[in-house]
């Protein structure tokens, strides 16, 4: 299988097509104590999925990341807390790809980052869109993805992702 055909199984898929165990799944090193600079913690995914028609494709998400959150749009929520979270990408148990998602509005809505540019709308490639969604209807399903997007004033484009 070629890259870019496992992203696009991922991104056409539905939530009810994975196999979702949450909890603390993996884990990253914690930093030596004895230094100052950095904090003494595990970081863990939240959320491990299977792929259950091919389970060679697995995905995990909610490790945080220490990305600062830079875009506007993230402010523009009644709760302005706002986190980078990683979503790890694996075949046959190899981490093949990594992207960085946004938890937005106190942790409830996820979204994907968007382009670097300075003004509104905000644009993202629309098969990136289709991984944040899809994972957000399946870590938060209670909450519509459409209403965060579009209150983020983000714009789904046609370009290639990932590069």
């Amino acid at each position: 299988m070629d890259f870019p055909t496992y992203i696009d199984i991922i991104s056409r898929s539905a939530p009810a097509d994975w196999n979702v165990e949450n909890g603390p799944l993996f884990f990253q090193p914690s930093p030596d104590p004895s230094s100052a600079s950095l904090d003494a913690h595990v970081s863990t995914h939240a959320f491990v999925m299977a792929y259950r028609r091919d389970l060679s494709i697995t995905m995990a998400y909610g490790m945080p990341c220490r990305a600062q959150v830079l875009s506007e749009f993230a402010r523009l929520f009644p709760n302005p807390h706002a986190s980078m979270r990683y979503l790890d990408f694996f075949f046959n148990s190899a981490l093949v790809f990594r992207e960085i998602l946004i938890s937005v509005d106190g942790e409830q809505g996820i979204l994907p980052i968007p382009n670097p540019g300075p003004t509104s709308p905000y644009e993202v490639p629309r098969r990136k869109c289709a991984v944040a969604r899809l994972v957000h209807q399946i870590t938060n399903p209670m909450r519509d993805f459409d209403d965060y997007f579009s209150h983020g004033n983000l714009k789904a484009i046609d370009e290639y992702w990932p590069l």
